[in-house]
C-alpha cells in the first residue's frame, strides 16, 4: 500500500473533522444536544455522499451496532421534528458576520428547484425549469450569497417557497424575509447586487429605507425625471453618450469576458406611495447604463442609490456587477454535487431543512479553505492536486476541494474497515 497516500488522507482527514466539528459548534450554539446531533451528521454526509437522500446520508453516519434502516428513519423523523431551523441560520450569519464588509458584495437571486415527475411533495408549485425552458412541478429557492474575492464565495441564505403554502403572502414578503435574515448579522455592510427580475420600486425603497447600498439591473419600462424633464428610461438609456472603456473578465467554472463602454448619470424616480408607511417616497438614484454585456449591442442599465460621481466610482460599479455569477456558481454546485433536485423528503419542512443543511456544507467548504489556508497552508495545493489528477477540467475550486475530501476520507474509512475485519 503506497505510504505516502495513506499519509496524505490521515492528514486530511484529521484535520477536516477537527474544522467541521469546530464548524458545527459555533453554528449549533445553544441548540439541545438532539438537534446538534442531527445537524451534524445530515451535514457530513451531504458533504460526503454527494447527495441529499436519506439512505445515502445514513452511510456516513456512525451507526456502530445500528442497522442502516434504523438511521434512516431517525434522521427522516428528526427532519420533521421539532427544532428551530431560524437559529441554525441566525448562528450561521452571526458566525459568518466577520467576513462582510463595506467592499462585500452580496448577491442575491433565485432559482428552480424542479420535481417535474413528484405528485406526493407537500406544496408543490408551477415554476419555470431553466435548463428546459418549460413550466414543470416543483420549488421556486431564493439565495443570499456574499462574494468574498479571489474566486471565494460564503452562501448567506437559501430557502424554497411555494405559493401554494399556507405561509406563503407573496415573492416579496419572501424577498423582505431574506434581506431582514441577512441584515440581522450584517447590517448595513455590502453593496447588494440584483439581476433584472428585482427591478421593482417597491425594492428600491424598502433597500433604501434600511440603508442598504444597492445594484439593480433595470428590465421594466418606467418614467423618471433626467435634467429637470419627465421621460421614459429608454431614451435616458439611448441618449446618454459613454464614453469610459473597461475590460472585465470573471473568474469561476464558466470563464468569459466582455469589452464594455459605459457612463452615469443621476435620475429621479417618480413619487411612490408607501402603503407601509404611509407616505409618498421619491428616490434619488444614479443609472449606469453599459454597452458590451449584451451580445445583441442592446444597451443595458443598472439602478444604483450609490452616488457615480467620477470615472473612477462609475469603473469599480461595473466590475461589482460581475460577481453576481457567484450565486450562479452556488446554484450549479448545489444542483450538481449535491443532487438538490434529487431530494426524497415529502414534507415542505423537511425540504426545507435539507437544503439550509446542504447550504451548510456548501459554507463548510469555503470555511476550510479560509481555516486551511491560515493553519495548514500545504492541505490546499495537496487537495487540489489530488482532484486534479482525478479531473483536470474542474476549474471552480470548491469542485476540487468536495472531491478531494471525499476521496480522502472515503479512503480513511475503507482502511479503518479492513484494520477492524482483519
Amino acid at each position: 500500500m503506497n505510504r505516502e497516500l495513506v499519509t496524505k488522507s490521515e492528514l486530511i482527514h484529521q484535520c477536516t473533522e477537527e474544522e467541521y466539528r469546530r464548524f458545527i459548534r459555533v453554528r449549533t450554539f445553544g441548540m439541545d444536544k438532539v438537534q446538534k446531533r442531527l445537524i451534524r451528521e445530515v451535514t457530513w454526509g451531504i458533504l460526503l455522499s454527494q447527495s441529499l437522500r436519506l439512505t445515502r446520508i445514513a452511510r456516513w453516519v456512525d451507526r456502530t451496532t445500528k442497522l442502516l434502516l434504523s438511521v434512516i428513519k431517525r434522521l427522516s423523523r428528526r427532519l420533521r421534528g421539532d427544532w428551530n431551523e431560524h437559529e441554525l441560520r441566525r448562528g450561521h450569519l452571526h458566525a459568518v458576520g466577520k467576513f462582510i464588509g463595506e467592499g462585500t458584495s452580496i448577491v442575491v437571486d433565485t432559482s428552480d428547484l424542479s420535481k417535474a415527475h413528484g405528485k406526493a411533495f407537500e406544496h408543490l408549485d408551477w415554476v419555470y425549469d431553466g435548463s428546459t425552458g418549460e413550466t414543470v412541478r416543483g420549488y421556486n429557492m431564493l439565495g443570499v450569497t456574499a462574494v468574498l474575492g479571489k474566486g471565494r464565495q460564503m452562501p448567506l441564505y437559501l430557502a424554497p417557497y411555494s405559493s401554494t403554502c399556507d405561509s406563503y403572502e407573496s415573492v416579496n414578503t419572501e424577498v423582505l424575509r431574506a434581506i431582514e435574515t441577512v441584515t440581522e448579522a450584517t447590517n448595513q455592510k455590502g453593496l447588494w447586487i440584483w439581476d433584472r427580475g428585482f427591478d421593482n420600486q417597491w425594492l428600491f425603497n424598502e433597500l433604501a429605507q434600511r440603508r442598504l447600498r444597492f445594484l439593480i439591473c433595470g428590465y421594466h419600462h418606467r418614467s423618471v425625471v433626467w435634467h429637470g424633464k419627465t421621460m421614459p428610461i429608454e431614451e435616458v438609456v439611448t441618449q446618454l453618450p459613454l464614453p469610459l472603456f473597461e475590460h472585465i473578465g470573471r473568474r469561476g467554472s464558466k470563464k468569459k469576458t466582455y469589452d464594455i463602454h459605459f457612463a452615469a448619470t443621476p435620475i429621479m424616480l417618480p413619487p411612490y406611495w408607501d402603503a407601509k408607511r404611509r407616505k409618498h417616497v421619491e428616490l434619488s438614484l444614479w443609472v449606469l447604463v453599459v454597452k458590451g454585456y449584451d451580445p445583441s449591442g442592446k444597451r443595458t442599465f443598472f439602478f444604483t442609490n450609490v452616488p457615480l460621481e467620477t470615472d473612477d466610482e462609475q469603473r469599480k460599479m461595473v466590475r461589482r456587477y460581475a460577481d453576481r455569477w457567484a450565486i450562479e456558481e452556488e446554484f450549479e454546485f448545489l444542483k450538481q454535487r449535491f443532487a438538490l433536485e434529487d431530494v426524497r423528503v415529502r414534507s415542505f419542512q423537511a425540504i426545507e431543512r435539507l437544503m439550509l443543511l446542504a447550504m451548510l456544507a456548501f459554507a463548510f467548504l469555503v470555511h476550510l479553505v479560509e481555516r486551511f489556508s491560515v493553519r495548514h497552508k500545504r492541505l490546499i495545493p495537496v487537495l487540489c492536486s489530488t482532484q486534479s489528477e482525478l479531473d483536470p477540467h474542474a476549474n471552480f475550486l470548491y469542485y476540487r476541494i468536495q472531491e478531494a475530501l471525499q476521496l480522502a476520507c472515503s479512503f480513511i474509512v475503507a482502511l479503518n474497515l479492513f484494520k477492524t475485519n482483519g
